[in-house]
């Protein structure tokens, strides 16, 4: 099937993360690894958008490199995980608590990006999109995958117009991945 992402926004990080332990919960319950099922919205209480591809190494970074005009570089997009929460485990190491079924073994995950990604993401006027998603276009990593410039483009146009949103209501920017 792949690796699922997704872009979310939400107003602060306590909305994503009660939305995630709903989510979780709910899968949980669905699997049969839970008896009782606690009512809430899940994901449903956040606007989304699809960001398929963007997990792969360096196809994020270099979109905002494009944007930004700056060479790709590793602190060019910060972000934090946000769920799971707590200490991350070794995961070479089996703990008390965490098996299979943990949320650090299998995912999801979401990190919150700095408003420095989202206020980028923002930035790109309706006329740039196309001038934008060709740099993106034209670099190493991008063309590795044959995205035709009429898919970047309405991927440049779909974020962008999603960061606006997100600029304009005063909310953060999150990234959603799950194998």
């Amino acid at each position: 099937m792949g690796i699922l992402t997704d872009f979310l926004r939400a107003s602060d990080t306590a909305l994503v993360v009660k939305a995630m332990d709903e989510e979780y919960r709910q899968n949980l319950f669905e699997q049969g690894l839970l008896e009782d099922d606690e009512e809430g919205e899940g994901l449903r209480a956040v606007d989304k958008t699809d960001a398929t591809g963007m997990h792969e190494l360096g196809v994020f970074p270099e979109l905002i490199a494009a944007i930004k005009g700056v060479p790709v570089a590793d602190d060019l997009v910060k972000s934090d995980v946000v769920w799971p929460y707590g200490p991350q485990p070794d995961l070479d190491e089996p703990t008390d608590g965490e098996g299979p079924e943990s949320p650090w073994t299998s995912g999801p995950w979401v990190t919150q990006f700095d408003v420095d990604v989202r206020d980028a993401l923002a930035s790109v006027r309706d006329e740039d999109v196309a001038a934008v998603a060709a740099r993106w276009g034209d670099t190493d990593v991008m063309r590795e995958f044959g995205a035709t410039a009429d898919v970047l483009r309405d991927i440049v146009a779909r974020l962008a117009s999603f960061a606006k949103e997100a600029e304009a209501e005063g909310e953060q920017l999150y990234c959603w991945v799950c194998l």
